[in-house]
């Protein structure tokens, strides 16, 4: 029995590291900027956002109304909580706000 419960925790053990509970963002948190829609033609296309200083980032959603190329847009959103995705561009967003400047 005891050789079983050592092959157990060695196999269990490395994997427990790999969850960790992270709080969310705090409110204050929070992003805001005026930047532009952008569409980038990888790994089939998608939108994106780009601040005044050049900054990407990946929401989480756009409004289909302001999916256009170059559309200039004001922006509050917060940080995304750390997943796992296949767009490797910009920094991932919550968005709370988004609109016409």
């Amino acid at each position: 029995m005891r050789p079983w419960f050592l092959l157990f925790l060695l196999l269990t053990l490395p994997f427990t590291g790999c969850f960790a509970d992270r709080p969310p963002a705090p409110a204050d948190d929070r992003i805001s900027f005026t930047g532009r829609v952008v569409f980038v033609p990888l790994e089939g296309g998608f939108f994106g956002l780009e601040d005044a200083q050049g900054n990407h980032y990946l929401p989480d959603r756009i409004p289909a109304a302001l999916r256009r190329d170059g559309q200039k847009v004001r922006v509050v959103a917060r940080p995304a909580p750390p997943t796992v995705g296949y767009r490797m561009w910009g920094r991932r967003i919550v968005i709370e706000e988004i609109g016409p400047p």
